[in-house]
């Protein structure tokens, strides 16, 4: 568990403490040096007005800067903190498609692979993902790429997905998970106030020697197949 950051004391409470103890220092080294009482209060009245604003700035650009720090950990989809990475080596796994068929990342050695993770079946946005997969795939298959889809869904979900929609595309039953943690997608997501655990639309680009080459948490699905076939047809 992440630490929260709670400071007890704002940046100017904090900042007004400390010019108060550095200047009374001040202060008494140079009594003790013996200089005059009047030199000692202006050295002390003038260090305090010097020191007062440079701790306050610093400890306020500090403090934001931990929260922010604070926010990414806590918000893991800010800016894609963490998860997947761009050049890693891409998480194995064995789950079946739609016909209960095991399919495997060693399936598609030798070409590139878009693996995008959806909520569920026959949702507005993932219907809408999934048949731009399907028109463009003959022009991914020209790119020597494959696309799956993978949610929890069952295999028999699947299927109906695919039959009712004509879709051209395999899609995987990740029905304990473990293809989601594995590219951590499964996350807490909020919706109207509600806090709960769900899956965040994700693509991830595989190249021929199973490296990610593309990662992305929480995509719009408009035009994203368009924007992933271009992106493929750079590789």
């Amino acid at each position: 568990m992440t630490a929260r950051f709670t400071p007890t004391l704002s940046p100017f409470k904090r900042a007004l403490r400390n010019a108060i103890i550095m200047s009374f220092v001040i202060g008494g080294v140079l009594h003790f040096q013996g200089a005059p009482l009047t030199e000692i209060l202006l050295t002390v009245l003038f260090s305090f007005a010097i020191i007062l604003p440079a701790l306050f700035f610093s400890y306020r650009f500090t403090e934001n800067l931990l929260k922010k720090t604070q926010t990414i950990k806590e918000n893991p989809m800010d800016m894609n903190a963490t998860g997947i990475q761009v050049g890693q080596a891409a998480p194995n796994f064995s789950q079946p498609n739609q016909h209960q068929k095991m399919v495997t990342l060693n399936d598609f050695a030798g070409k590139n692979l878009v693996l995008y993770f959806y909520p569920k079946d026959d949702t507005p946005g993932c219907t809408i993902e999934a048949n731009d997969f399907t028109a463009l795939a003959a022009e991914f298959n020209e790119a020597n790429t494959a696309v799956v889809g993978v949610s929890k869904d069952s295999c028999s979900s699947h299927l109906d997905f695919i039959e009712k929609f004509d879709l051209g595309i395999d899609l995987l039953a990740d029905t304990e998970g473990t293809l989601c943690e594995a590219y951590d997608v499964w996350r807490e997501k909020e919706k109207n106030g509600v806090k709960k655990m769900g899956i965040v639309r994700s693509t991830f680009v595989i190249n021929a020697m199973g490296t990610v080459v593309y990662a992305e948490y929480g995509v719009d699905p408009s035009d994203h197949a368009q924007a992933m076939l271009n992106f493929v047809k750079g590789l």
